[in-house]
């Protein structure tokens, strides 16, 4: 098999993944609005999106906390917590609509994070 055969294997397998875990994004962005929770999407899209788009460090949760208006940085850090685990949760949905087991949406999870932190 020649390199230009598994090119655009590869190509294809990223440009999925990548769709994949936008889909996630998505959802969970109409979640937010959803629900009314604008400081949950805040706080994910300053401290994991937005660095990982600009290959920049996140703002700390002092600053994250000041923009918000909340009383502390351990405030910031809890909704951090809190909008991870609703990313986690949208992720979950994503995949469980193309993986017909329930017991392989964390293997096929994980086969996303390791294509997209080895080709991303």
């Amino acid at each position: 098999m020649s390199s230009a055969d598994v090119e655009p294997s590869l190509q294809f397998t990223l440009v999925w993944a990548r769709e994949v875990v936008e889909e996630a994004r998505r959802r969970m962005e109409a979640h937010c609005r959803e629900i009314d929770r604008p400081d949950l999407w805040l706080v994910f899209t300053e401290r994991i999106l937005r660095p990982a788009a600009d290959n920049a460090a996140p703002p700390s949760h002092e600053q994250i906390a000041s923009a918000l208006q909340l009383e502390s940085s351990k405030e910031a850090s809890n909704l951090l917590i809190t909008a991870k685990r609703l990313f986690a949760r949208s992720l979950r949905l994503v995949v469980g609509e193309y993986v017909g087991d329930e017991r392989e949406i964390d293997q096929e999870i994980d086969d996303l994070m390791t294509i997209l932190s080895q080709h991303g």
